[in-house]
């Protein structure tokens, strides 16, 4: 049986390499990703202003139709609500827009618990560092040798994100990497399944940036309907907690 990993990490192409060069604590910019902001500590977006939580699902409705998406448990948190206000929330439902936002918001460091949040990170030459939660992303990470919480002691309350970033090292994953991505090459080749990755797909990609998705204003924070609806969430959450946000 033939093992391959995710594909998709493979669309970084054959030279994907993570540098271990470490910018400066005043120029490091993470964002974040889980099933739900509250699904991390709060500590790490408070301690990093420049942050923003990644969505892959679950805010879609918030992000697009805000009158429309109902109130409820996920949304009614008070750091979600802070980033929400503040536009740290970002997220779209198609993965080039996504990736264009990563690569426009000038992100250098992941953290988080999802698998593709944290590998459309490192197809971008991204350093990411993998929270397993569960065996697939166990399996993810040690199959391509993403650092990850097996690896690096982290405590999300009380150790520092940045020193996290400067010690870990990406020369595993690197050194897998390029026999990972031959070894799923050669498989295509040997079964004469068609495959683009021997190609320079730039034109492709070029094609691609000339489409149109749906998506929602960049500083939705200042339009009226996520206004509205992030006043009736601090209504709601006052009835709830009894805070003044």
């Amino acid at each position: 049986m033939f093992v391959s990993g995710c594909p998709s990490l493979y669309i970084g192409r054959e030279n994907l390499e993570i540098s271990d060069k470490k910018v400066e604590k005043r120029n490091f910019k993470p964002m974040f990703n889980a099933f739900l902001v509250q699904n991390l500590n709060s500590k790490l977006y408070y301690e990093f202003r420049n942050s923003v939580f990644f969505d892959q699902d679950r805010y879609f409705k918030i992000l697009y139709a805000p009158l429309q998406a109902s109130i409820n448990e996920d949304v009614l948190d008070t750091t979600f609500l802070k980033l929400f206000k503040e536009g740290r929330i970002l997220g779209s439902m198609n993965y080039f827009p996504w990736k264009q936002q990563i690569l426009d918001g000038g992100f250098n460091f992941s953290y988080g618990t999802r698998a593709h949040g944290n590998l459309v990170a490192i197809q971008n030459k991204i350093p990411a560092f993998m929270r397993v939660i569960d065996s697939r992303t166990r399996e993810i990470s040690e199959f391509f040798g993403i650092p990850n919480n097996l690896e690096y002691k982290f405590n999300e309350e009380k150790d520092s994100l940045y020193d996290l970033y400067k010690s870990m090292s990406y020369k595993k994953f690197n050194c897998l990497y390029k026999k990972r991505f031959n070894a799923f090459r050669n498989f295509l080749d040997k079964h004469n399944l068609p495959h683009r990755l021997n190609e320079n797909n730039e034109v492709f990609f070029k094609y691609i940036k000339t489409k149109k998705y749906q998506s929602y204003p960049i500083d939705y924070c200042k339009h009226i309907e996520y206004k509205k609806f992030a006043d009736n969430l601090s209504k709601e959450l006052n009835k709830k907690t009894k805070k003044i946000l």
